[in-house]
């Protein structure tokens, strides 16, 4: 039977590998909505331990999101660790990419990395000796997918100069020859990239200006930016009053549509915020329930600020007051049916913390 969005939509079924595979098989670029704690990531796992040898990419927002993924492949799936690259700041993976171009078969990316960096470094892989070109991307929740460019319109009639075009060739130019010209100015935007974007009037990812001089992600970084101002100018996709102003795709899904031919997006709110995902199918096996919701109750824990950082530094805080409120909540008040709105974990351990509450509580 061919699945369709209907079927890849009906409730209670298993999010495992033989379910992302119907995904993909259907809907080469899919979003997969399904809510909270409902087996997204575990199921992707389960589909990358499976499909690795096409050459997997994972990307997720935080260092924890990695370390819990390369777990669950070598502990609970057999994965050799040594197919798998953990790409974030604190990596020797990194390290040996960028000396040594070590590039392997599964690899696991933060979202920041993503945006800041060329696709080159990682949409080629290596097995076996031989290189491969990755055929799977998989974005673990999405991240806002435009960031705003401003640069003076002075710096880019020069960059127009140097590759003899004048702005009435703006959004005449072919998809071919902009690539070209692209390559072409390489040595030229890397020139440009020694310099911090405030010391030549730009404003785009103020995080940047904090690398030190010596730390060659900053160039790197600037170089790539450059790479897509121009792709997004000779397009024509821009804005121009004292300044040029362009939106910079910098969400892997936006990005990196061309680059590999089968992505899959975990995204719990997706059929919320479908304008996010032009050119991908959305299914939604489960759902979310708060439309049962009748009253909300917040947790506090006067611990200042509830950040994942402050939970985990106290959780022993969190846990009492959690177990004082549930039960005068099934008790006291009537609620029959009460649902916890928290973290998937506490910390680096890799107990889920819906199963902990559940214990404490009795149920689910």
């Amino acid at each position: 039977m061919t699945d369709t969005v209907e079927t890849l939509s009906l409730p209670e079924q298993p999010l495992d590998a033989a379910y992302f595979r119907r995904v993909l098989a259907s809907c080469p670029k899919s979003v997969v909505a399904a809510p909270c704690g409902y087996g997204k990531t575990r199921g992707v796992a389960a589909f990358i331990a499976e499909q690795w040898q096409d050459g997997i990419l994972y990307v997720a927002e935080r260092k924890e999101q990695l370390d819990s993924m390369k777990r669950l492949l070598v502990e609970s799936h057999g994965i050799d660790p040594e197919r798998i690259g953990v790409y974030h700041s604190d990596s020797e993976d990194v390290e040996r990419l960028e000396q040594e171009g070590e590039r392997k078969p599964i690899a696991l990316v933060t979202h920041a990395r993503m945006l800041s960096y060329s696709p080159e470094e990682y949409v080629v892989f290596e097995d076996r000796g031989e290189q491969g070109h990755r055929q799977l991307l998989i974005c673990d929740e999405a991240v806002v997918p435009l960031q705003i460019l401003c640069v003076p319109r002075l710096f880019v009639t020069g960059l127009l100069t140097e590759m003899g075009l004048d702005w009435q060739d703006i959004g005449h130019v072919s998809v071919e020859e902009i690539e070209t010209q692209i390559r072409t100015m390489q040595p030229v935007l890397r020139a440009h990239a020694q310099r911090k974007f405030s010391q030549v009037g730009i404003r785009y990812l103020d995080w940047t200006e904090y690398l030190p001089d010596f730390d060659q992600r900053g160039p790197r970084i600037r170089q790539h930016a450059y790479a897509l101002l121009l792709q997004q100018l000779l397009l024509g996709r821009f804005h121009c009053q004292d300044e040029v102003q362009v939106l910079i795709p910098i969400a892997p899904h936006v990005s990196w549509f061309a680059m590999v031919p089968h992505i899959v997006v975990l995204d719990a709110t997706a059929h919320l915020t479908d304008y996010l995902y032009e050119g991908y199918t959305i299914v939604r096996p489960g759902r979310w329930n708060y439309q049962d919701i009748q009253s909300a109750w917040h947790l506090r824990l006067g611990q200042g600020k509830q950040s994942k950082t402050a939970l985990s530094t106290h959780p022993e805080t969190f846990l009492e007051h959690f177990d004082h409120l549930v039960p005068s909540l099934l008790q006291d008040r009537g609620f029959s049916n009460p649902h916890v709105v928290t973290y998937k974990h506490l910390g680096n351990d890799d107990e889920l913390l819906p199963d902990v509450l559940a214990s404490t509580a009795g149920q689910k």
